[in-house]
C-alpha cells in the first residue's frame, strides 16, 4: 500500500504561497495537487503532479503512479551522493521574483499574512508583470507548463514515464520513441513522474533539441526530440484558470468557442473565416459587458484578423500583437447582425 511507502518520507504540506521560495519551488500555477521530492540540502529529487486539461485527472495521474515515483525517489536517495549533480539540474535557474508578494500586482493587492494566495494568481502576476511595462507576453510565458502531448506523448499514468502512445509526425516521432519506451533523464536530468519530463520541457527553447536517454526492452538508447520555432503555441491554454485574466486583457473576458463547420454554414460563413462564439451570460460588470459584448455574440473579425483560429490562438495574437492601451476593432454578428466594437486593452 502506498501508506506504508509514505511512512518512509517526512510528509509536509504547504497550504499558503504568500511567501513561497519560488527559486526552489516553481511549478505548474494551475495544478489542483502538485508533489516536490526534497532531500534535507533543498535538493530536488523530482516533482509529481501533472494536468493536461480540465477534467481528466484520471488520465494524468494515479495512486499506483505515485508510488512508484516515490520508490524512484528512494533509489535516487540511497545514491545520493552520486546523484546530487545531476539533481542540481532541477532547480529553476532563473525567476522573475523571489517569492510571489514579491510581484508588484500582488503588492498592491495589499494580500494580508493571515490571507492565502491563490496559486494561479502568481501565473496572472507574471501576466501582468509584461503588461504592467506595456509589454508583450512571451511565448514561455504565455504557454508555461507545456505537456508531453505537445511533442507527441502520452504517458501511461500508472508508471513512472513510459510510453502509453507516440503520435505520428511529431517532435516525439521524428525522435525515434514508440510505445513502451521508458523516459530515463532528460537533459541529464533523472525522471521519476512525467511531471520531470514537463520540467525539462519547461525550460527548453526553440530551434533546439531536448536530450533524452529511454529504455526500450533491454537496450538503452540516447536521443534528441526537435523543438523547432513555435512548439510550445501548439497545446491548448483555454482550460486554465490562469487564461481567465488573458481573456480580460484581449477583450475583456467571457469564455468564447469556435463554431462548427455546420454553425458556420448557417451563419454564411466559410470554414476557414474567424467565428468564435460567446456562449455562456458575460458578468454585467466586466468589461466585455460594458463595451457591447453580450452571449451568443460570434466574434468574425479582431483587429482585421478574420482567418479561422481557436480561442488559444486569438488570445495568443492579442497579447503579443497588442499591449496594453492599445484599442482594437473588433467586429461581431448577434442575431445574423454585423456590430463593431471597439475595446481599449486593459
Amino acid at each position: 500500500m502506498i501508506r506504508e511507502t509514505m511512512k518512509k518520507f517526512v510528509c509536509v504540506r504547504i497550504p499558503k504561497a504568500n511567501d513561497l521560495d519560488l527559486k526552489l519551488f516553481e511549478f505548474d500555477c494551475d495544478l489542483t495537487f502538485a508533489v516536490f521530492f526534497l532531500n534535507a540540502d533543498k535538493t530536488i529529487y523530482g516533482r509529481y503532479g501533472t494536468r493536461t486539461d480540465f477534467i481528466y485527472a484520471a488520465r494524468d495521474m494515479s495512486l499506483v503512479g505515485l508510488k512508484k515515483s516515490m520508490k524512484a525517489v528512494l533509489k535516487l536517495h540511497r545514491n545520493f551522493a552520486e546523484n546530487k549533480p545531476m539533481l542540481e539540474l532541477k532547480k529553476p535557474t532563473q525567476v522573475s521574483f523571489k517569492k510571489p508578494n514579491d510581484y508588484p500586482w500582488l503588492k498592491s493587492r495589499h494580500i494580508r499574512a493571515n490571507q492565502c494566495l491563490h496559486c494561479h494568481q502568481i501565473q496572472n502576476a507574471e501576466q501582468r508583470y509584461y503588461r504592467g511595462r506595456h509589454q508583450t507576453i512571451p511565448d514561455d510565458v504565455l504557454f508555461r507548463w507545456v505537456p508531453p502531448e505537445t511533442i507527441g506523448i502520452a504517458f501511461d499514468p500508472k508508471e513512472i514515464a513510459t510510453i502509453q502512445s507516440v503520435e505520428r509526425h511529431t517532435p516525439a516521432d521524428e525522435a525515434g520513441l514508440r510505445a513502451g519506451d521508458e523516459i530515463l533523464t532528460v537533459e541529464r536530468q533523472p525522471v521519476i513522474s512525467m511531471a520531470d519530463v514537463q520540467w525539462g520541457l519547461e525550460n527548453m527553447g526553440e530551434n533546439v533539441s531536448m536530450r533524452a536517454t529511454m529504455r526500450r526492452g533491454d537496450e538503452v538508447h540516447h536521443l534528441k526530440i526537435p523543438l523547432r520555432k513555435g512548439w510550445r503555441a501548439k497545446i491548448d491554454i483555454s482550460w486554465r484558470t490562469t487564461t481567465h485574466l488573458l481573456r480580460r486583457f484581449a477583450w475583456g473576458g467571457g469564455r468564447i468557442w469556435p463554431l462548427t463547420d455546420n454553425e458556420k454554414e448557417k451563419l454564411e460563413l466559410g470554414n476557414h473565416k474567424l467565428a468564435l462564439k460567446f456562449t455562456r451570460n458575460i458578468f454585467k460588470r466586466s468589461p466585455a459587458y460594458r463595451v457591447g459584448f453580450r452571449r451568443g455574440d460570434v466574434i468574425i473579425s479582431y483587429d482585421g484578423q478574420t482567418q479561422s483560429m481557436t480561442e488559444t490562438q486569438l488570445l495568443r495574437y492579442a497579447v503579443q500583437k497588442r499591449k496594453r492601451g492599445d484599442v482594437v476593432s473588433i467586429k461581431v454578428l448577434r442575431k445574423g447582425v454585423e456590430i463593431a466594437i471597439r475595446y481599449k486593452m486593459e
